[in-house]
């Protein structure tokens, strides 16, 4: 049985591809590679312990286990002062209650709070 490949191990063959010399990218563009691969694992580790079980694990009646399941990934591009991340977010449906990760939320602070800097910044003529 043939399987998609998570996002997370997409950005992982790419990393290798950066890494053994088959593709031509900068040491930016490598950076950032990894920073994706980090909070795409980071995302889909807060569905798994969010659902209480694995990608492709089947529903039981453990304890722990929530209703519902993953449904895709819909794409967002978040700010950094190294450039803009491209994430896709993992989609959960059929939950009571609505997941809402905490990474994202921590990184929508930082997007702020980089808005506000470089406001600042300019407004003092740096």
């Amino acid at each position: 049985m043939k399987t998609k490949l998570k996002p997370s191990e997409q950005k992982s063959n790419f990393i290798n591809e950066i890494i053994s010399g088959h593709a031509g990218v900068s040491l930016k563009e490598l950076l950032i590679a990894g920073v994706e691969h980090l909070m795409q694992k980071g995302l889909e580790g807060e569905v798994t312990d969010f659902l209480g079980r694995a990608h492709y694990e089947p529903k039981s009646e453990k304890e722990g286990q929530r209703e519902g399941y993953r449904n895709g990934y819909y794409p967002r591009t978040a700010k950094t002062a190294e450039g803009r991340l491209n994430l896709k977010i993992p989609r959960v449906r059929g939950t009571q209650q609505p997941y809402n990760s905490e990474l994202l939320n921590r990184l929508s602070e930082l997007e702020a709070g980089l808005y506000r800097l470089s406001t600042e910044m300019y407004v003092r003529g740096l």
